[in-house]
């Protein structure tokens, strides 16, 4: 289960509205749905996460957002926005 709290590792996921997502992204969510149930965009849990420190100093970090459906557990959409 996904917290908003950060890990050990020093990484975090934090639940985030749809809204929020769209604000920082120009992504079309028309189309976005659970494969499995087809749970529409509105309706899914949306996360930012971030790696930990560490995978950043070894070049390996990631930041964004993705998308889980409350309903069959599976991770719907994900989208990086800084890598190094």
């Amino acid at each position: 289960m996904v917290t908003n709290e950060q890990d050990k590792d020093g990484s975090f996921n934090e639940s985030v509205s749809l809204e929020y997502v769209k604000a920082r992204l120009e992504i079309n969510t028309e189309q976005l749905q659970c494969p499995q149930c087809d749970l529409q965009a509105g309706n899914l849990n949306w996360f930012e996460f971030r790696t930990s420190d560490a995978s950043w100093r070894h070049l390996a970090g990631r930041q964004g957002f993705y998308s889980e459906c409350p309903v069959c557990n599976v991770e719907v959409n994900y989208i990086v926005t800084k890598k190094n």
